[in-house]
């Protein structure tokens, strides 16, 4: 049987909530989500989509992505 544990969620303080809310990952390419947080550091986009913090030719399957969203992550909380 699966053992279930509560855990405490991160959520943006009220003021930023607006700036950090993004469309879900998966309905966007990369370059949608490029253009929809440009000029906009708090995006969670920066996280779940974090190729579009690299040059364009990185392949979005690479560790350096991931390790791109891990920074991101780390640096947003």
């Amino acid at each position: 049987m699966a053992i279930i544990k509560p855990f405490k969620g991160v959520r943006p303080q009220p003021q930023f909530a607006a700036q950090v809310a993004s469309r879900p990952y998966d309905v966007l390419n990369s370059a949608e989500a490029r253009e929809e947080a440009a000029g906009n550091p708090y995006s969670f986009l920066h996280v779940c989509k974090p190729e579009i913090d690299l040059p364009e030719s990185t392949d979005v399957y690479s560790q350096e992505v991931y390790d791109k969203g891990k920074a991101n992550l780390h640096q947003m909380i």
